[in-house]
């Protein structure tokens, strides 16, 4: 890898794994995830173990929140780690800074704006991966929030209503060996041109199933925009990108609600699996009451 990174001109660290300090991690754990609906509602709790079972998931009772953070230098450049191969769902696979999952308690739940319980959370795995001090709460800006569904193997998988918020920062990072085996900083060419490296040869570089989804349709926008955020939420692309790589090998499916194409609400292509969008912000060019656009996607996902 370390080849692979000075051919694309990316500054590489490795993250050395000592075995006498790293401890393996396990799915079972007392500390249980948020279960929601798909309208974001909370409906309890739900243990580690079952909110990751691929059953559950497939009968659709296993959906809970999660968020995705993405780090950004002030030079422009994009932190990305490479799971720790210890990680219960797909480990060893190259992902955005920080991914996890909002706790079942009081300071955590809290989901309505400007979304505190979940910059809580979010807030403490950054602390717990990378030994850094508490990010201002106001440092996380939230982006958007979707519901993405992927299968790791027979008996596990991912069914997450996933929060995605960026931050801005220069602080020196020492990743946690249980949480991260190497990190990199990169632009959006660079990042581009691996995403296609992996799509040829997975064998030597796979991304998760919920930071390709992301990258492939919505990062380098928002990353072009990244001086200034708020325009996403007035630009905000509302079609997905229709790959031979992305389409779904179901052939029912529905286009976008609205009675004409190039209306944010416009119907767009059937056929694949389902991705909806929706944002309860009316301002958002995703705002239309409990209407849902409806997009072509792989791992059947649903965007709010």
């Amino acid at each position: 890898l370390k080849r692979l990174f000075i051919k694309y001109g990316c500054e590489y660290k490795l993250v050395k794994r000592f075995p006498w300090s790293v401890k393996p991690l396990f799915l079972h754990s007392s500390v249980n995830c948020v279960a929601v609906d798909r309208y974001d509602h909370c409906l309890g709790s739900i243990s580690i173990e079952d909110a990751h079972n691929w059953k559950l998931i497939q009968d659709d009772v296993a959906l809970h929140r999660a968020f995705s953070v993405f780090l950004f230098r002030s030079d422009g450049r994009m932190l990305i780690q490479k799971r720790a191969s210890s990680k219960t769902t797909f480990p060893g696979y190259w992902s955005n800074a920080c991914c996890s999952h909002p706790r079942f308690m009081p300071d955590e739940t809290n989901s309505d704006p400007p979304f505190s319980g979940i910059k809580c959370a979010a807030q403490r795995r950054m602390s717990e991966e990378f030994k850094i001090p508490l990010i201002p709460l106001e440092s996380f800006q939230f982006i958007d929030r979707f519901i993405y569904k992927a299968q790791f193997n027979e008996s596990l998988g991912e069914h997450e209503l996933d929060y995605v918020f960026f931050v801005r920062s220069d602080l020196l990072i020492e990743p946690n060996f249980n949480e991260v085996e190497l990190i990199q900083y990169v632009k959006e060419d660079q990042l581009k041109e691996l995403l296609e490296l992996s799509d040829r040869k997975p064998e030597i570089m796979q991304f998760a199933p919920w930071f390709r989804l992301i990258a492939k349709n919505f990062l380098f926008f928002w990353w072009k925009h990244l001086g200034d955020l708020q325009y996403i939420f007035f630009k905000m692309p509302t079609r997905l990108k229709k790959t031979r790589k992305l389409r779904g090998h179901v052939s029912h499916g529905h286009g976008r609600v609205g009675k004409h194409r190039k209306h944010p609400g416009g119907r767009g292509n059937a056929g694949g699996l389902h991705h909806h969008r929706i944002n309860f912000n009316k301002y958002h060019p995703g705002y239309f009451g409990k209407v849902f656009h409806t997009i072509v996607v792989k791992f059947c996902v649903v965007i709010f």
